[in-house]
Formats: structure tokens, C-alpha cells, sequence
């Protein structure tokens, strides 16, 4: 795990390059890597910050060149069948010069092409620049997992890195002020959705997808992996067990000790009881609360000892939430609106004393239908939705209700498709009417098509409805929301989370199973099974916890949210109206929700301001 950044065509000033790879410190403090060069008038900048896991030694430094240094290559993440794809590279006459995972990704290349992507099981984010074809080949992982921004640019060049912390350094990649379609749907979703960024002038390139840029032609951007689009018969669960096996044991590949993160949940559970099947002894930790309803570290220790697994309880010093909120909002490139990044961030900081790898169980509410959403899907209120909701929608905008309960019958019967009311029950927040209410001309009024858009990219009709809405969770909130916090999160303090349960064996292997009748009466009903005997029978009777923090010290007094809101930059810079309070009714049931959303938004924004473009304070044009 590492971090990149990169440019080409017309270079920036080696004291705003400098000033980029410096920003990705956190994220590889063993390494610092730079490498560039002028090529027929075309001017290549690779930098790389390293996190030394496979082969530590200084072979395996970045970036990365062949033998003929012809190709040059930083990348971050993990390629866990390297090994396998190194004998098999080797058999075709490449040679090695490091035992590094990510030197396999040069001779892939060197071999297939841009073929080498399906070559690659891991997670990934890569930038390699192919001399002899002056072509600079980008790509992500096939689920999000790691990150990778982009900035092309006025003068046909194009800068790369793996946050926006870094690119925001580089000539023209950070235009003046905030993106105002990200504004508004960072408020819709509590995230930037792909190809989104908080910043005019950066996007980000989506899971599964590849970017070409060569001089003087157009960037191309393409997707090269989907997840299935239709169910498979020949699946069969009874393979489960020795098909997790196979991925986790892969998920093994390090030469530095591993960790794993154990909550009471039945996800990570499956990690810590797969690792124990493969012969793996490693320390767990989990967070504790002060608060017994949300504390679950108590399973988590009781499994651990039953496991024979060492276990620490991390804890949170909840006396000092709101410091805390601005020290970790400060090192998050883009907003997360959702407070488990918190909760993430603090049990990063204390595992990371000691590890560099942690494995978690992120993924698995995707990959097998977790989420409460997934299980009421056929209630009354579902079927014939449509017809319903377009009887019901005049009657439903004249309801002389109370606020709650009007609003709750519009919201229901003004979801015009599945899409849209996936979307309510999955953000639980702020509808594109309110987000037009709220902001002022200078934010984007979201339509329902627009806020719907991104969801709609990944809409699979001829799946059950189950695994389509799985499949849509899976490329956007999982990618963009999950898989970015985790990513930020742990990465500030140089610590590296695996996700098993997003390899894509896994989730092909998911999306595309017939619809299960199980899986609406019990969450997880495969995953149950499997574990049975070989952990304590209470798991299996607890109610489904989520990692965000629920704290009095922030969620006990709206007040706190108020205060910041009035007095930060989300009114201050004009973004939301000043009369924002009437909108957002006492008895709206997600009045507390939005207060937090808006207050949030408006912390981040308080600690990355808007300010001027970097060429415009320096009044430089490199």
C-alpha cells in the first residue's frame, strides 16, 4: 500500500511536485521514489510514496522500471496472485529483479497490454508510462478499493495522484472553488460519487475503469470489469467454504505480520474463523464504547478467546470528540458524511502503532444482502409501486399531516421506481427537492434524474431486484463511501486494510446466484451456517451494529450542529441559504440526521477552504 503522483505533457515546478509527493507522506513514510524524463518533447513525472510490505527490501522500491526502461510504473494496493502470475510470466521468458507484487504489473503489461488488467486479482491503482508507444496507461480495481484522481488539463497535459491532497499542488489540477454538482451530492449521498470530485478540475476514476492519454489526442477513459448483469444457475453454495478459503488465503500474501479487525459482526467473524482454518494466529482488536448498547467489543473478546486469537480493545476518548472530528476531518480529501469514518480513523491510528496490515470484514453486507434494506424489499407498499405511486402522488402533495407523517406518505408514494426508493432507504436524508430548497443559485438543483444518476449507471434490469440493488451498492456507496473511508482512514496513519470480501471472484460469484427466499426472513443465512459451532452461539442472536459513533458528547445537542452551520463556510461562501432552519421541521424524523449532514459538510469545507486556484495565487502557469 502506497501512494502515487504523476504528470505528463508539460510538468509542473519542481517545488509544486515536491510539494505533491510530500502530501502522500502518510501514506508510504519507508520509501520516497521519483523518477522522470523528456521523451520526443514530451516531459513524464512518476513519484511514490512506500509502504513496505512484499519484499521489504529496497528492490522493491518505486517506481518501477524494466530492463529495457522502456517501462516506468508506481502503483499502490496489493496483487495477491502475484506469486502465481510471477512462475507464469517467468515461463513466457520474463525476468524478475525484485519480489515485489507490483513488479508483476510491468511484465503483464510488457506481455498483454492493456489485456493485463484481467490478468490482476487484488487491489489496485496504477499509473505506467510506456515509452516506445509514448502512452501513459492508467487503471483502478475492478470494486473501488483503492483510490486514483486525475486533472486533465488547458494545455492537453494531465496530472494523477492518489488523493486530491496531492494533486491540488500541481499547475491547473485544482481550478478555482468547489465542483457545485459535488456539493450537491455529497449532500444527497453523504459522499462525491464517481467521476465526481469535491474540486473543479479533478475527477476520479471509477472502479473497474482504465484512462489512456498520449500528446496530442483525446483522453480516453473505458471500463474493462462490470460485476454480472445476470444470475447464473450453475452457482453452487455449498463451495462457499473452500471458495472463501482460496480468496482469503491469497488476502495472506505479506512479509510483515498481519492484524485483523473484529467487531460483533458475523463479517468479520468469517475472516477471523477463515483465518484460523488456514492455520493464521493473529492479534484481533475492536472498538469499545462507553455506551453498552453500542459496545460490541465484548463479542468480539469473547470470540477471540474461543478462537484463541490475542485481542485488544481499542478505545475512544469520547471526552474529546470535538477535537478529534477537526483532527480527522483535516486529513480527509474529500467529505464523508457518515461518522463511522471516525470510529475508522481512531482504531487505524491504534492498530497502526504496532501493524502495518489489517484485515477486515468490510464488504460483506453487499456481498450477501446485510444491509435492512435488502429484506423488506417485497412488502405491500413495493408491489405494483409505480401504478400506486402515480394514483397516490396528487392525493399525497395535498396531505394536511403532521410534518413527519406527511412527509414519510410523500416520500413513499412520490419514488416514482425501486431506484428511487433504494435510494431514499439507503441515504435516509436529504431528497432533491430539499437540496433545491436549501441551496442558494450557486449550487446544482438536483432533478430526480440527475440525483439518481449515478445508481442508475449500474441498474441491471434482468437481475431479481435483490442482486440488481447489491450489484448498484456494491459500485457506488461500497466503492465511493466504504472503500474511501476505510482507504483515507487507515492510510493517514500508514496502515493497510484488506477486504476479502471484495475480491470479484467473490462478488461475481454473488451477484450473479439465483434470488434466495432465505435471505428475507434471516441476513446471511450462508455465511450462518458456516459458522456454526465455531463461534459463540450469541452471535448469531444480536442485532445488526454498525460502526458509526453515536455519541451524546456530538449526537446529544443539535445545538452543536447549529453553531457550526450559522457561523462555517457553507453559509459564510454562500452556499446554503441563511434561513436554512426553516426547512428542516422539529418533528422531521431526519432532522437529526440532516442538522449532522450540513454541519459536517460545513467542517470539512472549514478545514479545506475554497480559496483560489493554485496558478492564481502564484500567478504562476507551471
Amino acid at each position: 500500500m502506497c501512494g502515487l503522483v504523476a504528470e505528463a505533457g508539460r510538468l509542473s515546478r519542481p517545488k509544486r511536485r515536491a510539494a505533491a509527493h510530500s502530501a502522500l507522506t502518510h501514506r508510504g513514510p519507508d520509501h520516497a521514489g521519483e523518477w522522470g524524463a523528456v521523451e520526443d518533447e514530451t516531459e513524464v513525472w512518476l513519484a511514490h510514496r512506500r509502504l513496505s510490505i512484499v519484499d521489504t527490501s529496497e528492490a522493491g522500491h518505486q517506481p518501477l522500471h524494466n530492463r529495457q526502461q522502456t517501462l516506468h510504473l508506481v502503483a499502490n494496493g496489493e496483487i495477491y496472485n502475484a506469486p502465481t502470475l510471477r512462475t507464469r510470466l517467468q515461463g513466457l521468458g520474463h525476468h524478475f529483479s525484485s519480489h515485489s507484487d507490483s513488479e508483476v504489473i510491468l511484465h503483464a503489461y510488457a506481455q498483454w497490454g492493456v489485456a493485463c488488467l484481467e490478468q490482476l486479482t487484488g487491489m489496485f491503482a496504477f499509473v505506467l508510462w510506456d515509452s516506445k508507444n509514448q502512452k501513459l496507461f492508467a487503471a483502478r480495481d475492478r470494486l473501488g478499493i483503492k483510490p486514483l484522481f486525475y486533472a486533465p488539463r488547458g494545455d492537453g497535459s494531465i496530472a494523477l495522484a492518489s488523493e486530491a491532497s496531492a494533486l491540488k499542488f500541481l499547475k491547473g489540477s485544482r481550478k478555482k472553488g468547489y465542483d457545485p454538482a459535488a456539493i450537491s451530492h455529497v449532500l444527497a449521498f453523504g459522499y462525491v460519487p464517481d467521476p465526481l470530485s469535491i474540486w473543479n478540475g479533478m475527477r476520479k476514476l471509477g472502479p473497474g475503469q482504465l484512462l489512456t492519454w498520449q500528446p496530442d489526442q483525446p483522453l480516453t477513459i473505458r471500463t474493462w470489469w462490470s460485476p454480472p448483469d445476470a444470475t447464473d444457475d450453475r452457482g453452487d453454495d455449498h463451495t462457499w467454504r473452500q471458495r472463501f478459503l482460496d480468496v482469503l488465503d491469497e488476502h495472506l500474501l505479506a512479509d510483515v505480520p498481519l492484524s485483523l479487525l473484529l467487531s460483533g459482526g458475523l463479517d468479520s467473524h468469517a475472516v477471523a474463523v477463515g483465518m484460523q482454518r488456514l492455520g493464521q494466529s493473529v492479534e484481533a482488536f475492536s472498538m469499545g464504547f462507553a455506551d453498552p448498547a453500542q459496545d460490541e467489543s465484548a463479542m468480539a473478546a469473547q470470540s477471540a478467546e474461543r478462537l484463541g486469537l490475542p485481542f485488544t480493545r481499542c478505545t475512544l476518548d469520547e471526552e474529546n470528540l470535538p477535537t478529534l472530528l477537526d483532527e480527522v476531518t483535516r486529513r480527509m480529501d474529500e467529505p464523508q458524511l457518515y461518522g463511522s469514518f471516525l470510529t475508522m480513523a481512531e482504531i487505524s491510528r491504534q492498530v497502526a502503532k504496532r501493524y502495518k496490515v489489517v484485515l477486515s470484514g468490510d464488504g460483506g453486507d453487499e456481498l450477501f444482502a446485510g444491509y435492512n434494506w435488502y429484506r423488506n424489499l417485497h412488502e405491500p407498499l413495493n408491489r405494483h409501486a409505480p401504478l400506486k405511486r402515480a394514483l397516490a402522488r396528487p392525493f399525497a402533495q395535498r396531505l394536511s399531516l403532521p410534518h413527519a407523517m406527511g412527509q414519510k406518505m410523500r416520500t413513499a408514494f412520490n419514488c416514482s421506481s425501486a431506484l428511487h426508493r433504494h435510494a431514499w432507504r439507503t441515504t435516509r436524508c436529504f431528497m432533491p427537492e430539499e437540496i433545491t430548497a436549501l441551496l442558494t443559485p450557486r449550487g446544482i438543483h438536483l432533478s430526480e434524474a440527475q440525483f439518481l444518476a449515478p445508481l442508475q449507471r449500474y441498474h441491471a434490469p434482468n437481475l431479481p431486484l435483490v442482486r440488481n440493488l447489491q450489484r448498484i451498492d456494491l459500485m457506488t456507496f461500497c466503492s465511493n463511501h466504504i472503500c474511501a473511508k476505510v482507504d483515507r482512514a487507515s492510510m493517514a496513519h500508514a496502515l493497510e486494510v484488506r477486504v476479502p470480501f471484495l475480491d470479484h471472484r467473490l462478488v461475481e460469484w454473488a451477484i450473479s446466484r439465483p434470488e434466495d427466499p432465505n435471505e428475507q426472513q434471516h441476513a446471511k443465512p450462508l455465511l450462518r451456517a458456516d459458522l456454526q459451532g465455531a463461534v459463540p452461539d450469541s452471535l448469531f442472536e444480536r442485532r445488526k451494529q454498525g460502526f458509526s459513533l453515536r455519541s451524546a458528547k456530538l449526537h446529544g445537542d443539535d445545538s452543536l450542529f447549529t453553531l457550526e452551520i450559522n457561523g462555517g463556510p457553507l453559509i459564510e461562501q454562500g452556499w446554503l441559504r441563511r434561513d436554512w432552519q426553516r426547512f428542516i421541521h422539529g418533528d422531521d424524523p431526519q432532522r437529526h440526521s440532516k442538522l449532522w449532514r450540513l454541519s459536517q459538510l460545513s467542517r470539512w469545507m472549514r478545514h479545506h477552504p475554497e480559496g483560489v486556484a493554485e496558478d492564481e495565487r502564484s500567478g504562476e502557469d507551471r
